[in-house]
């Protein structure tokens, strides 16, 4: 009962600053800098998972979804959020789920679908243009990860990918050599969840062959 307190607390003010950051973000545009912007983003994302962690699983009071598929809208109830279903559950029940600026896993005991017409809050479409504009002349077409460890690759790669996702930029490479093949196949089932992924294949030749994976985004 006492986690569940911490987490509605830390919840609470995840959501103050997310919307403090959102106004942040706009001013950000017109001074030309993204920096301060990008750590907030970081620490948005470590406080909300702190807080799903600490709600843990709580008693079902809804219609859990006899079964789902990757789009489908639905809310997290201990989160009080809307989603959208990345991958279905696992043999655990586990599905991991886009929720705002992250991806979360969530036990569907946690879930029901969600059937209202405005379930997931958009970018607005003047602001995601300016912000794409913004993003388009400082993301590369390519990201190198040779070297890293797959924990700190997979961080590098998901930041890059929401940047070149709003950058409107498609295809991108990565980079992550050859190796013993674990930093491809870490880089490639990250590719498999990310919801701003259209697809991924093995660089062809001339391209870098098997040390780089191609992905289109959507």
């Amino acid at each position: 009962e006492k986690a569940r307190e911490e987490a509605a607390e830390i919840l609470a003010k995840a959501r103050d600053e997310e919307d403090t950051a959102i106004k942040e973000f706009r001013k950000a545009q017109k001074r030309g800098s993204m920096s301060d912007m990008e750590k907030k983003r970081t620490e948005l994302k470590g406080k909300a998972r702190d807080a799903y962690s600490l709600v843990g699983r709580r008693q079902v009071v809804h219609n859990v979804p006899e079964k789902l598929s990757k789009g489908d809208k639905v809310i997290i109830h201990s989160m009080n959020q809307s989603g959208i279903v990345v991958n279905p559950p696992d043999n655990k029940g586990d599905v991991l789920i886009k929720a705002g600026i992250m991806n979360i896993k969530v036990n569907i005991s946690d879930l029901s679908l969600d059937m209202s017409d405005d379930a997931v809050v958009r970018t607005p479409k003047k602001f995601a243009s300016n912000l794409k504009r913004q993003k388009s002349g400082n993301v590369s077409a390519e990201l190198d990860l040779r070297g890293m460890m797959a924990a700190e690759a997979l961080d590098r790669l998901d930041k890059y990918i929401d940047d070149a996702y709003l950058a409107g930029l498609t295809p991108v490479t990565v980079i992550h050599g050859k190796g013993t093949g674990a930093l491809r196949a870490a880089v490639q089932n990250y590719c498999k969840s990310s919801p701003h992924i259209k697809g991924y294949r093995d660089g062809a030749y001339g391209e870098g062959d098997l040390g780089v994976t191609v992905i289109e985004l959507k």
